[in-house]
């Protein structure tokens, strides 16, 4: 039963006439009492006793129109509601980040400007995620020595700012020799078996670890899929190490009691610079989730 229908009974009952009624809903008189009849027909029982040219409500028409009413008007609320919500401006999009990073707790402290957390497929970077449309910010190791990542940056219209700091960490199994080690040097890690575990991500996080490393490391880098970072939870990294982020590796590897990290790897500087990617020339609420979020982010690194 259509809304417009209800609208008719109740209309009806209102003017207590068909002529009345008709001429409100900008109907033919004919036409309203074919409807009301169409009506009662769908129902099953009589909603109007006919008098001439008074009409009276049935029992069971008198507890109809409670709930047509009810309907009619609830109806109405929500498509208010509805329709509010089409001026409401949309809330920030941000792709997620792992809950024990300082960036995510600088994130919290955002409360002027609307934000939801969206993930976003392991395998797709930041850049990517903000090309197409995925998100409207993102986070991502500093790419600036990177120039095919640079390009693609500038490409795809894309600005940073300095986000935070974090730290790199080191991971392999308890088998390898380098956990027999107590100590370990940059020496010791000379021409390891360096495991990425995504093809999107594989140039920019071998320039994150050749930045902090150096080319002297000569270590040789691999590609080894996962269909997600949830899987290296059990992934055998044999005679390879694996670097990342330590709050990613925090989130994946710290429960694990067959492998070793290492985040203090004597004559290197661990720390990583991220940065947070927009588009430029940002518009309405995300030139507004920058201007309140930049100075947090400036004040976390201070």
């Amino acid at each position: 039963m259509k809304i417009e229908m209800l609208n008719e009974f109740i209309a009806l009952i209102k003017h207590q006439n068909y002529s009345n009624a008709a001429k409100e809903l900008f109907l033919s008189q004919p036409g309203l009492s074919n409807h009301i009849a169409n009506m009662e027909k769908e129902l099953g029982f009589k909603l109007i006793n006919r008098h001439g040219s008074r009409l009276s409500l049935t029992p069971a028409g008198t507890e109809f129109l409670k709930y047509a009413q009810l309907i009619v008007d609830t109806y109405e609320k929500a498509l208010k509601s509805s329709r509010a919500l089409l001026n409401e401006i949309p809330p920030v999009r941000v792709m997620s980040v792992a809950a024990n990073a300082s960036t995510y707790k600088t994130l919290l402290k955002v409360t002027q400007t609307p934000f939801v957390f969206v993930d976003v497929d392991s395998t797709i970077t930041a850049i990517k995620a903000i090309e197409k449309n995925l998100v409207d910010i993102a986070f991502a190791a500093d790419f600036s020595e990177n120039e095919h990542m640079v390009l693609a940056a500038e490409q795809a219209q894309i600005e940073t700012i300095p986000a935070s700091m974090g730290s790199a960490a080191i991971c392999f199994m308890k088998t390898h020799p380098l956990a027999e080690k107590d100590r370990l040097g940059k020496e010791d890690l000379k021409g390891s078996s360096v495991m990425i575990f995504s093809g999107q991500h594989f140039d920019s996080w071998k320039s994150s670890v050749l930045r902090i490393f150096g080319e002297e490391s000569e270590f040789n880098f691999f590609l080894d899929p996962v269909e997600s970072l949830s899987n290296l939870s059990t992934y055998d990294f044999r005679d390879a190490i694996y670097i990342c982020g330590r709050n990613a590796m925090a989130d994946r590897l710290d429960h694990r009691d067959d492998i070793v990290i290492v985040d203090d790897v004597e004559g290197v500087d661990m720390s990583i610079l991220n940065v947070m990617l927009y588009r430029k020339a940002p518009t309405g609420n995300v030139a507004a989730f920058i201007e309140e979020i930049a100075p947090l982010l400036a004040d976390a690194d201070s």
